[in-house]
């Protein structure tokens, strides 16, 4: 993805907000909604930028209740914006996060 693309994706407030919500959970739109104090129009707008640049994945869940729903997840490890004269980078570092990876990441929170 171009840099000033990826540059105006990362520009928005609610796009960090939801990132921040995602980096170590899943969360559904209505969840961000709330935790990030935005219109659920806006939070939708936002993922399909993050999703496009492939900073969030989203994925089909099923409640207790059997109903679908679609649920969120950030892709991203960590983001790093260099800008020197002449020139500007925007590296992402991507991870492919599961269910095993996030078990591994509560276990070894709950162990200290």
């Amino acid at each position: 993805m171009p840099t000033e693309v990826m540059a105006d994706v990362l520009a928005k407030d609610t796009s960090w907000a939801i990132l921040r919500q995602l980096h170590d959970s899943r969360r559904s739109a209505k969840e961000l909604r709330q935790a990030c104090d935005s219109s659920l129009k806006t939070i939708y707008r936002r993922l399909e930028e993050l999703q496009d640049a492939e900073l969030v994945r989203a994925e089909s869940r099923i409640d207790e209740s059997g109903n679908h729903y679609t649920a969120y997840t950030s892709t991203v490890d960590q983001v790093e914006i260099t800008i020197e004269p002449g020139r500007s980078q925007i590296d992402v570092a991507v991870s492919e996060k599961d269910d095993v990876d996030q078990f591994i990441r509560v276990w070894k929170g709950l162990q200290g």
